[in-house]
């Protein structure tokens, strides 16, 4: 007889500890693991008393309110023991060597790491930063459905501070289209006009601090972000037919059918595109204000344009009626990196009025006509740059999409 050599399990000790060296250990970010953060998540669970008052929780007095009075909370639902409790996930390793820093805030790069979308009217199988999506959405005074530019496009360049609202004006159209500033806000925040009042109430302030995030609606379409092909969808006699070509059963709801699609679709994206890159440039906040300072560079000649370290490309405001109108490059000869870079011609790229308020709000672009937008680890910077490439795309000639 063989005698196997195997190692053989005798205890029950044993066996458990055959399933502890397969153990994975959660993470959680470091912003989910504050007090506040964790306070708020346990007192979202907790609902509300007889009385509808939300259950707060008292972190220095161990204690939580509730109709009949404030009552010990249970160690379970303290912040302070499920921060002690929770591992805090690593931030990822910083990227090392000249050529990884470069490709790591590459605004190309990025964009072509975005997620990958099928255009439904060509079939194309692209990096989502080079397709334009589109929506369903409630029109606010009719309610019926229509088409509108969907938020993935303008991911963090909108406005974080809501406007004031004003009055509407009246119109004897029974069905008006809706405006450029009403779509925008139909697909930014659908979150806030499907919240009811109750469910605000009492927690205005922890709103506030709460990060927002653009989310997809459920119906979306996308197709190439081109302003020919986005005209020719709206000369069809039914456009639906090819936003939801790819959509089946379950998938194409009757109600889409009758879904309107503006004729001005192709301009409206333009002006909104437009509008953002404008105030980016102006710089509204402060943290965009201070990276411009030193991000963007006034150059006299074409030549200087070569000595500024980090460039990424060249904000051109020409003064001759004749200068090149489409996409054009400069190249840098003695350069390691970034031997050819982009030159934005910005009358041609964002318009006569746009151009006249940059210049109205903006001393720099007033007074120089050849600035270098710089590359850097700044996130601002790089949505920037991804913001003007994907404007020069979408008033690329029909001739140059093959």
């Amino acid at each position: 007889m063989i005698r196997s050599n195997a190692p053989r399990v005798t205890t029950v000790k044993a066996v458990a500890n055959l399933g502890r060296q397969w153990t994975r250990w959660k993470t959680y970010d470091k912003s989910t693991l504050t007090i506040e953060a964790l306070t708020e998540k346990i007192e979202s669970g907790l609902g509300e008393d007889t009385d509808g008052n939300p259950l707060r929780i008292d972190i220095k007095a161990k204690t939580v309110s509730t109709a009949a009075g404030d009552l010990p909370i249970s160690p379970l639902l303290d912040p302070t023991w499920i921060k002690a409790k929770r591992r805090e996930s690593k931030d990822k390793p910083k990227p090392t060597g000249r050529f990884r820093k470069k490709l790591v805030n590459n605004p190309y790069a990025k964009a072509l790491a975005t997620p990958l979308r099928r255009c439904s009217s060509t079939n194309v199988l692209l990096p989502r930063f080079f397709l334009q999506d589109f929506e369903l959405v409630k029109h606010p005074t009719t309610g019926g459905l229509w088409w509108a530019p969907g938020p993935l496009s303008f991911e963090y360049l909108h406005d974080k501070k809501p406007k004031p609202s004003s009055p509407k004006p009246e119109t004897d159209a029974e069905n008006p289209a809706p405006s450029a500033d009403q779509t925008t806000e139909a697909t930014t925040t659908p979150d806030e006009k499907s919240t009811p009042p109750e469910a605000t109430k009492g927690s205005d302030d922890k709103a506030a601090r709460r990060r927002e995030r653009l989310q997809r609606g459920p119906v979306v379409s996308y197709a190439l972000s081109c302003k020919p092909l986005i005209e020719s969808i709206g000369t069809r006699a039914n456009p639906q037919v090819k936003l939801t070509s790819l959509r089946n059963g379950l998938g194409a709801p009757s109600e889409m059918r009758g879904a309107v699609w503006r004729e001005d679709m192709a301009g409206l994206v333009l002006e909104t595109l437009r509008r953002f890159a404008v105030d980016r440039l102006i710089s509204p906040t402060e943290t965009m204000r201070q990276a411009l300072k030193v991000m963007l560079v006034p150059c006299k000649t074409w030549d200087e344009v070569g000595k500024v370290d980090g460039r990424g490309c060249v904000l051109w405001l020409p003064n001759e009626e004749s200068a090149s109108r489409e996409y054009a490059t400069l190249d840098i000869d003695e350069a390691v990196y970034g031997k050819k870079i982009t030159v934005h011609n910005l009358p041609w790229l964002f318009g006569e009025a746009e151009v006249e308020r940059l210049r109205s709000e903006s001393s720099i672009f007033r007074d120089n006509a050849i600035l270098v937008l710089k590359q850097g680890s700044n996130e601002d910077m790089a949505r920037l740059h991804m913001l003007l490439w994907r404007l020069q795309g979408y008033l690329a000639p029909a001739k140059q999409l093959g």
